[in-house]
């Protein structure tokens, strides 16, 4: 039978190839699909890293001036104090230094319990701030995770006294310092001991201090000239502030500085028996202020 025009008859060939293909895939194993694979176990979160505290800032906790460094020996004759080393010796939160360059003169003319006579010639570092300390080779700077050890000795009408021992290298060093006035103070450089061991050890937590105010204001003024730690005076304070920025002041306008700085918590007042004011700048030590 012939076919109709446009039909096409299937060849055998090709059935033949498509009857061969059928018979291979029928023929091939059927393909293993691998077990599960458990579930990823997931780590815990790991705790973030623990940083350490930043270090404070290294700032001045106390100072003495006319300080005297020696050994104890007997003083030479001559005057008071002579043939030893004098200066001012602060006290930060990482060192105990002492300074000798830059040095003022001062004398005194009344008297005290070690020169009852008066006329006693000071000498000693103004130091306001530790950028203003320059190198010497006489400063002494001991940083106070080397000190090993620390005492303070007064008593017997002797000086107040401190006196340190700390490693240089494999060395041991040891000095002792003498301070030259005491005043009417409740603690003085043999009071220095107890604080320096509680801050070596970690013991010892500072104060938190207000900002304080510019140097544009009388405030800031009369807080530079008393950043020395040392108590002083009205009148005292405003002959320092006169010389220091050139310019002229009335003593209320000190007293009025003064006692706002008082109020702020930056300065500390004292009421002498004759009902004199005198003032000083408030240490991070808080309560353990030295210069007090």
């Amino acid at each position: 039978m012939e076919s109709e025009p446009g039909e096409e008859e299937e060849s055998p060939l090709v059935e033949e190839e498509e009857s061969q293909l059928a018979e291979e895939e029928e023929s091939q194993p059927e393909e293993k699909k691998l077990p599960p694979q458990p579930a990823e176990k997931k780590l815990p979160p790991q705790p973030a890293e623990k940083k350490l505290p930043p270090q404070p800032a290294e700032v001045i906790l106390a100072q003495e001036q006319a300080v005297s460094r020696g050994t104890g020996e007997k003083e030479p004759e001559g005057g008071f104090g002579a043939g030893l080393l004098e200066g001012t010796l602060i006290l930060t939160n990482k060192r105990l230094i002492f300074v000798t360059l830059a040095e003022a003169e001062e004398d005194l003319s009344e008297p005290t319990d070690f020169n009852p006579f008066g006329k006693l010639k000071l000498f000693y570092s103004d130091a306001e701030d530790l950028k203003s300390i320059p190198a010497d080779p006489d400063n002494l700077i001991v940083p106070l995770i080397s000190v090993t050890s620390v005492k303070g000795h007064r008593g017997n009408g002797a000086k107040p006294k401190l006196e340190i021992k700390w490693l240089e290298g494999r060395r041991e060093r040891s000095t002792e310092f003498s301070q030259r006035l005491t005043g009417k103070r409740s603690r003085n450089l043999d009071d220095w001991a107890r604080t320096m061991e509680r801050l070596r050890k970690g013991k010892l937590s500072l104060v938190s201090l207000p900002e304080a105010p510019g140097l544009d204001t009388l405030e800031g003024q009369v807080l530079r000239v008393l950043s020395d730690s040392q108590e002083k005076g009205i009148l005292t304070i405003g002959h320092l502030v006169e010389d220091a920025f050139k310019i002229e002041l009335d003593p209320n306008q000190v007293k009025v500085a003064s006692e706002k700085l008082t109020s702020a918590g930056l300065v500390k007042r004292r009421r002498d028996s004759s009902g004199e004011n005198f003032y000083h700048k408030r240490s991070p030590l808080g309560d353990d202020d030295s210069s007090a």
